[in-house]
C-alpha cells in the first residue's frame, strides 16, 4: 500500500496510512489544490497538509477521505507506493495567485480524465488485437 509499508493502527483517530510525501505531492498538485485552499475547503490546519506534503507521514483515514471528497479523487489514489510517471501538463492557463505556478483545478481535472480516456482506449485496442490476457479472448476473438 502507500509507501511500499502501509499501515494501519487502531486506537485515537480509528485507522492511519503511512502516506509517501511524493505522493501526496503528487495528488495534490495533479488536482491544483494548494495547502491553504485545501485547508480552508476540509478544515485541516494547513500546516499539518504542509508536513504530509514534506515527510512520510501517518495520516488518518477520516482525513484522507476528506481531502479525497473534497478533490475528487479516489481514496486508493493516496495509497500508491510511488506516483506514476505522467507527461507534465502543458505550462498554459497557470494560476497567477500561486506560488508552485500550478494549472487551474478545471484544467487539471480534465487532464485527469484525459488519461484515464487514453488509458481505456489504449487497453481497448490490446482487446481489438486479439491480447489472450483480456476477458473472452479479445474483441478479435469474439467476433471471428
Amino acid at each position: 500500500m502507500a509507501g511500499g509499508s502501509a499501515r494501519a493502527r487502531r486506537g485515537g483517530r480509528g485507522f492511519a496510512l503511512k502516506v509517501s510525501p511524493r505522493v501526496m505531492r503528487w495528488v495534490m498538485d495533479s488536482a491544483g489544490w494548494r495547502d491553504d485552499e485545501l485547508a480552508s475547503a476540509t478544515g485541516i490546519s494547513a500546516g499539518l497538509i504542509g508536513q504530509w506534503r514534506a515527510r512520510e507521514s501517518e495520516i488518518s483515514m477520516g482525513d484522507l477521505r476528506r481531502i479525497a471528497r473534497k478533490i475528487k479523487w479516489p481514496l486508493s489514489a493516496f495509497m500508491v507506493g510511488e506516483p506514476p510517471r505522467e507527461a507534465p501538463v502543458a505550462g498554459f492557463r497557470l494560476r497567477p495567485d500561486s506560488p508552485a505556478g500550478l494549472p487551474s483545478r478545471r484544467l487539471c481535472s480534465a487532464v485527469k480524465m484525459a488519461r484515464e480516456i487514453q488509458y481505456n482506449v489504449r487497453e481497448l485496442r490490446e482487446y481489438a488485437a486479439g491480447d489472450t490476457a483480456s476477458p473472452a479472448g479479445g474483441l478479435a476473438a469474439a467476433t471471428a
